[in-house]
């Protein structure tokens, strides 16, 4: 009897140790498995952050072109403007450009591909695109009109500013 109870006995003391060992080892899991999740959050929370920076970078960039653009759109109406009214002398002067008025067109200088005709400047002007590059800057519009045979026509335009927003040239095709 007595080996009985103390072969019982180390029964429950194995099954005891046994049980602690498997609840250390439960424990050890669970904390190895809640420590891998919380690495996952913190790389996803890492990751949304760096979303959140890019999008606000974005964000910052878009105010940015859009407050250009209505300097350059400001700058383009003018300009045209000073081409309808035939003030020549104020667009050199205003705008510091070069260019010479021959057969009813204005030519911006050495870019003779480029001309302007003075008589649809008075059009309406719709905008097309914005174009900004590092080194200049592109702003289209459409303008529509008639020719001479009376039959309506849809002009591109396009106004070329340099890398420091310095008025450059407009053109047609």
């Amino acid at each position: 009897m007595k080996r009985y109870i103390h072969l019982t006995g180390i029964v429950l003391v194995l099954i005891v140790i046994s049980a602690c060992s498997d609840d250390e080892n439960d424990k050890e899991s669970l904390i190895l498995k809640y420590q891998t999740q919380i690495n996952e959050k913190n790389i996803e929370i890492s990751n949304l952050e760096e979303e959140l920076r890019l999008i606000n970078d974005e964000l910052e960039q878009e105010k940015k072109n859009q407050e250009k653009l209505q300097i350059f759109d400001h700058k383009a109406r003018n300009i045209m403007k000073h081409i309808a009214n035939n003030e020549f002398d104020k667009l050199r002067s205003e705008f510091d450009v070069n260019f010479e008025v021959i057969d009813g067109k204005v030519n911006f200088g050495e870019l003779s591909d480029f001309y302007f005709p003075i008589e649809i400047a008075g059009l309406p002007m719709y905008f097309n695109f914005y174009n900004p590059q590092p080194d200049s800057t592109e702003v289209g519009y459409f303008l529509y009109g008639y020719d001479q045979n009376g039959s309506e026509r849809k002009y591109d335009i396009h106004f070329r500013f340099g890398k420091n927003n310095e008025f450059l040239y407009v053109g047609t095709e």
